[in-house]
């Protein structure tokens, strides 16, 4: 069994799987992305590699906010993608027994990220895959190129 972490958008929690987590640290400057989709909030440097960062806010259908210092970045690896998730706040890890319950059939767009819900405390909990968060590599190498 998974554990997880949990972090909060506003008012919604959401989760990821822990084994995807590489760290967790404060928002830096990010450097924005011309023409890039709304939901990629741009590029920061991380050890030497460019890393994406996606405003999850943003990319679930909230409206964008400026970023706070007092944000969290999630780094975090899908394959071959290291990515940047935007958090409000980091709340906790779920330990191993936390189990997915299985979504019900919902009208949900083909591409949403929600791979099931966690139910803890009377809280649910949205687990997210990051698999369909994290943009297409060729995609990012364009953008930056761009740039550059």
């Amino acid at each position: 069994m998974d554990q997880f972490l949990v972090f909060r958008i506003e008012n919604k929690l959401f989760a990821l799987s822990l084994a995807h987590v590489i760290r967790v640290f404060r928002m830096v400057f990010v450097s924005p992305i011309p023409d890039a989709p709304d939901y990629l909030a741009g590029i920061i440097d991380w050890a030497g590699t460019v890393v994406p960062v996606i405003d999850l806010g943003v990319f679930i259908g909230l409206p964008k906010k400026p970023q706070q210092l007092s944000d969290r970045l999630l780094l975090a690896r899908s394959g071959e993608q290291t990515l940047a998730l935007i958090a409000d706040e980091v709340m906790a890890i779920l330990p191993g027994e936390a189990d997915i319950a299985s979504l019900p059939p919902l009208p949900l767009r083909p591409c949403t990220p929600l791979a099931g819900i966690l139910q803890r405390d009377g809280d649910l909990i949205q687990v997210l895959d990051l698999l369909r968060i994290a943009p297409a590599p060729e995609e990012l190498i364009q953008q930056a190129r761009s740039i550059l």
